[in-house]
């Protein structure tokens, strides 16, 4: 049996056209709202960005303010604490250790070495006795800070440690001597400052001759 063919109508195919055409319009228009949504989107990414980068650098520039002002008012109160302690600084002096080497003898080489032939007939060599370093006492030069503090007007002295451009470093002195003590074996030889150099220089003197004793002993 055969089916009949069924053709569409002038009109039909003319609706199906319009139909078709409002589709590809719609899909036209979607497309397009997208794309500007997308665009948009972008748009305000970019915007979100800048902002936060323009917030950083804000914020960063107000720290920066913070600590110039905080640096600024730091130095101002280092600069009045430097003219402040330079009306009560006092000059000391302190037993300073170090160690020199005697004159050359004669009988060694410029680096102070002897040479000899062994038993065996091997060429040696040893440091020669006036190689040998002493310890010798002088008086070395420090500045102080001198307060007088409590009920009391107790006095204390601060040393001066480093000297740097913003702040001065001081420590405590642990025995400041204005005199010569009665019994000196209780000067404790680290920590003594004496205000009097010549003082300074009899306890360094006092040193140096036991100095002197010890190194007899040892060559006896």
């Amino acid at each position: 049996m055969r089916e009949d063919y069924y053709e569409p109508s002038e009109f039909e195919q003319e609706m199906e056209c319009l139909k078709q055409s409002i589709r590809d319009n719609v899909r036209k228009e979607i497309r397009e709202e997208i794309d500007r949504l997308r665009a948009e989107n972008a748009d305000l990414r970019e915007v979100k960005e800048n902002w936060q980068e323009m917030k950083r650098e804000h914020d960063q520039a107000v720290r920066n303010l913070r600590i110039a002002k905080e640096n600024a008012e730091r130095e101002a109160k280092n600069a009045r604490a430097k003219d402040i302690l330079s009306d009560i600084a006092v000059i000391g002096y302190r037993p300073s250790a170090k160690y020199e080497v005697g004159p050359k003898c004669d009988k060694c080489d410029r680096n102070r070495y002897r040479h000899f032939i062994s038993p065996l007939g091997r060429e040696m060599k040893e440091e020669c006795t006036c190689k040998k370093t002493k310890k010798v006492f002088t008086p070395f030069e420090v500045v102080l800070k001198d307060f007088y503090v409590g009920n009391e007007l107790r006095e204390l002295y601060y040393e001066l440690d480093r000297k740097e451009t913003d702040y001065d470093h001081y420590s405590m002195c642990a025995d400041v001597y204005k005199k010569m003590p009665d019994d000196l074996s209780k000067i404790n030889e680290y920590h003594a400052v004496f205000i009097n150099r010549a003082d300074c220089q009899r306890y360094c003197d006092l040193m140096n001759a036991q100095e002197e004793e010890k190194e007899n002993e040892r060559k006896t």
